[in-house]
């Protein structure tokens, strides 16, 4: 798997926050042809994410682009190479295009290759199990009962429930607000929200305290801030960014509670994973008496905590679209794409015990993702349509 270490500083580049070291640490990649391999991959990721979410300015493009024709020549027929593979496969194709057509460019060779956009719509939406039934799409569920599907929310309005307003900000952002006090401050109703595969949900809580619910979650909270504790129940994965104030901010999470005042910090509690997971990016936090660390990460298991640093970026990577392979065999990896892609996985032969590390893009076609861990991985996949009355695909694991 390509370095996790490139792929952040070459975000933190994009977003003008290297230092003068880090950044003479990433342009140094770009003249090495042992990173050759890795880059193809990162930049390819890199410039077609730019080129739809982000906006790399002039100078710093220029200035990458720069240090790739410097390069020596070995390191630009590996570039020109690699382009003409890539022209054989129109999947893989859409995924490198954007940076080859650069790459080439800054090379003193210019292609253009055109090919139709076939990205087309996505005929198998996700579906989620919760407690009244069978949803494809993020739901909020009020105090009543009541279930509201968040999509067809209009964004910029709100709607009323317990003494709070509940805004639509963003198609995937809510914001909580205290409106009536007095009701608010003895409600004891609760509110859920649950996310299907593949999607995320961002709350804004009445407190200020910020949530990001990851795929295949739900998480059940006050909409009110309470007198004396405020407590959310989560099932699944989500980013806590809690607001500081005197009233501690207990999370619930697999029969454990973790306790906060004010602190960023990440929960995986899926039901098909082991154990639970809290990783503190900031602040202080307590679990099981235990106090943790900026960049410690507790993983409870049968009772027993075990304390490890981490790089916090990477656990949270996920948030920015990313999936972080923490050193984790195919069987942990794959258990991660069924929740983004909404696929069954079986697996079929001696599969390698290898363990993976980095960080990989969340694509929009399993395919793609697919190609990547078979290009760096020596893993290979088979997907199967979706049998009759079914909606999830069947990827087979071979080695």
């Amino acid at each position: 798997m390509y370095d996790a270490r490139i792929i952040f500083l070459f975000e933190k580049y994009k977003n003008q926050q290297t230092t003068p070291s880090e950044e003479q640490e990433l342009l140094s990649y770009f003249a090495d042809p042992v990173y050759m391999s890795k880059l193809k991959i990162l930049l390819g990721d890199a410039f077609d994410r730019q080129k739809i979410e982000y906006a790399l300015d002039d100078r710093r493009a220029s200035h990458l682009l720069e240090r790739i024709k410097m390069a020596d020549q070995h390191t630009r027929n590996a570039i020109l190479q690699f382009g003409e593979q890539r022209k054989r496969s129109k999947s893989i194709l859409r995924r490198f295009s954007a940076a080859i057509a650069v790459l080439l460019l800054a090379s003193g060779a210019y292609y253009w290759w055109h090919y139709a956009n076939d990205m087309g719509s996505v005929k198998n939406r996700p579906m989620l199990m919760t407690e009244t039934g069978w949803t494809d799409r993020p739901t909020l569920t009020l105090s009543n009962g009541q279930q509201l599907v968040i999509d067809d929310m209009q964004q910029g309005t709100w709607i009323g429930d317990a003494g709070v307003r509940i805004y639509k900000e963003t198609a995937s952002e809510l914001r909580y607000e205290q409106h009536n006090m007095e009701k608010a401050a003895y409600s004891s109703a609760l509110h859920r929200i649950d996310v299907p595969y593949g999607k995320q949900i961002r709350i804004r809580l009445t407190d200020g305290t910020r949530v990001v619910v990851n795929a295949c979650s739900a998480l059940i909270y006050r909409p009110s801030t309470p007198q004396h504790r405020r407590w959310v129940k989560l099932m699944g994965e989500a980013y806590f960014d809690v607001k500081k104030m005197s009233i501690p901010f207990i999370i619930e999470a697999k029969n454990q509670q973790i306790t906060v005042l004010g602190t960023k910090l990440n929960v995986l509690a899926y039901p098909d994973e082991e154990g639970l997971k809290t990783t503190l990016v900031d602040g202080r936090i307590k679990l099981n008496h235990t106090l943790l660390k900026p960049g410690e990460q507790a993983t409870l298991k049968d009772g027993n905590i075990i304390l490890n640093k981490v790089n916090t970026d990477q656990v949270v990577a996920w948030t920015n679209g990313y999936m972080t392979l923490d050193n984790e065999d195919i069987y942990a990896i794959m258990r991660k794409i069924s929740r983004w892609y909404r696929v069954n996985v079986t697996y079929q032969g001696d599969l390698p015990s290898d363990q993976f590390g980095g960080v990989v893009k969340q694509f929009r076609h399993v395919e793609d993702l697919l190609d990547v861990l078979t290009e760096l991985g020596g893993i290979h996949f088979k997907i199967f349509a979706a049998p009759p009355g079914e909606k999830e695909r069947r990827i087979v694991v071979m080695p």
